[in-house]
């Protein structure tokens, strides 16, 4: 999604005769904004509450629907024009932020209330990824006739689970038929990817399919791969006046958020991706039904993943104590592991040492003690660990490192940098042994990824191993 700023009107759905001048902005580091100042009295113009709606227009006629809002500033400013016998005048002026836009559309509903019939991204790197092109190049042997052709292969389909349709598909951003001779002649193509439902979603719904795609693509492409584009076709209908005769017509809409402020990426290079669609179109509609089970177990422990390798500002230190965590947590998720039976630890083991804690103690003391005491049976890190390396030791193996080595300072490393640990173990973690355990622990993270969509631990194999991405990584300095 591009950034931009544009001027316009806007005003309550249930005043649209109540119009304000203002502008509107989208930014990586702002968010969606508007700005609104006016001869006003500016207490008549307020978000009061986060669910409240605008709708817009901009002087280039785009309409707008803005989304969950709240003022973030608002200011007055008087003037006496008594010198030229006028009276005096208040300008207001008051900035507003909002989580969400609709362009293109003035929802007749309130956010909870729209309902989306499909939804079509264009993530970034798709063209990498299907590694052609459906523009051709012909020409005579003499250079007498030179032919530029565009011919869009067949869509690809797959039908997934809860009624849900998913359709790849390539076409042209834009159509120059012809260009003068010392000019440029430019093509534009964009690969889709369009999730139709059987049942319309909710925006939030909606939100966490887009979420998964985006993150489906970063982890295949190992780039952070953003959707610069997401339509929505919404279960409202535009109303069309045809010669007098009212037509109802789809209502398409462009879906704005605030664009991510990630650190800018190269594209990959095709050595980098680990899976191209040539592999696996067959069984694509497979891997994002898998995908789209976990999505829910797997959302915060994906957002750890992109956050911790992904923001703008990265530092080694936080980069593998949040890589450690997202293992951790998965491993919680997918795996529990407890040292005793659940049943067992509660009643045998977690009541006696309640019951130990001296009752002369603070009450407030006692009761951090218990909580830190509910969670004594679980599975260290350093377990954790081990187990995920022991469960994907096929793909694992090609690297041939020293597992035991460089979990152990992961573990110290995580304990010092949380703890404070001995000088000792601070001397120990040098730049080199980060570099190897941050390239460890997002190996393994992808590694547990592309199990939940359901590749095969051969095939995880030799994708990794072939990985340009994966030949250039630190890991032998833990062999």
């Amino acid at each position: 999604m591009e950034e931009f700023t544009e001027a316009g009107y806007w005003w309550y759905p249930n005043k649209p005769d109540c119009k304000y001048p203002g502008t509107l902005s989208n930014t990586s580091e702002g968010g969606i904004r508007l700005s609104i100042s006016s001869i006003i009295d500016p207490r008549s113009f307020s978000v009061s509450s986060p669910a409240d709606m605008l709708h817009g227009t901009t002087k280039s006629g785009e309409k707008y629907t803005l989304l969950r809002g709240f003022e973030t500033s608002t200011g007055t400013q008087s003037s006496d024009l008594n010198a030229f016998n006028k009276p005096p005048y208040i300008v207001g002026h008051k900035d507003l932020f909002f989580n969400f836009a609709l362009k293109g559309v003035h929802s007749t509903n309130e956010y909870d209330d729209i309902r989306v019939k499909s939804i079509s991204l264009v993530p970034e790197f798709m063209n990498r990824w299907f590694f052609d092109s459906s523009i051709t190049f012909e020409r005579t042997e003499r250079f007498e006739e030179i032919k530029l052709s565009y011919n869009p292969d067949n869509k690809y389909e797959y039908e997934l689970d809860n009624g849900l349709n998913l359709q790849l598909h390539r076409r042209l951003d834009n159509y120059p038929f012809s260009a003068s001779w010392d000019g440029d002649l430019e093509f534009n193509e964009k690969t889709y990817i369009t999730l139709s439902f059987k049942e319309p979603k909710t925006l939030d719904e909606v939100c966490d399919y887009y979420s998964s795609f985006e993150d489906l693509y970063t982890i295949l492409f190992s780039r952070r791969s953003r959707c610069l584009t997401i339509s929505l076709e919404l279960e409202q209908m535009n109303v069309i006046d045809r010669n007098g005769e009212k037509e109802e017509m789809p209502c398409f809409s462009e879906w704005l958020i605030k664009p991510r402020h990630l650190a800018k990426v190269d594209a990959p290079h095709p050595g980098d991706i680990l899976f191209r669609f040539e592999d696996i179109k067959e069984k694509f509609g497979e891997i994002s039904n898998n995908w789209l089970r976990q999505s829910k177990k797997l959302k915060q422990i994906r957002q750890i993943y992109i956050s911790a390798l992904y923001s703008s500002e990265k530092y080694l230190e936080p980069t593998v104590l949040e890589l450690s965590k997202a293992l951790e947590v998965y491993h919680r998720r997918f795996y529990e592991g407890s040292l005793l039976d659940k049943d067992e630890f509660r009643s045998n083991v977690l009541s006696v040492l309640v019951e130990a804690i001296p009752e002369r103690i603070e009450r407030s003391i006692k009761e951090t003690f218990k909580a830190r005491l509910q969670y004594i049976n679980e599975f260290s890190l350093n377990k954790r660990l081990k187990q995920l390396n022991e469960i994907h030791s096929m793909p694992l193996s090609i690297f041939d490192i020293n597992s035991k080595k460089i979990i152990r300072y992961i573990v110290n490393a995580r304990n010092h940098f949380t703890h404070y640990t001995l000088v000792d173990v601070e001397k120990s973690i040098t730049f080199d042994s980060l570099c190897a355990c941050q390239d460890y622990l997002k190996l393994l993270c992808d590694i547990c990824f592309l199990h939940e969509m359901g590749f095969s631990e051969e095939d995880i194999a030799k994708n990794i191993g072939g990985s340009q991405t994966y030949r250039r990584t630190s890991l032998k300095l833990m062999r």
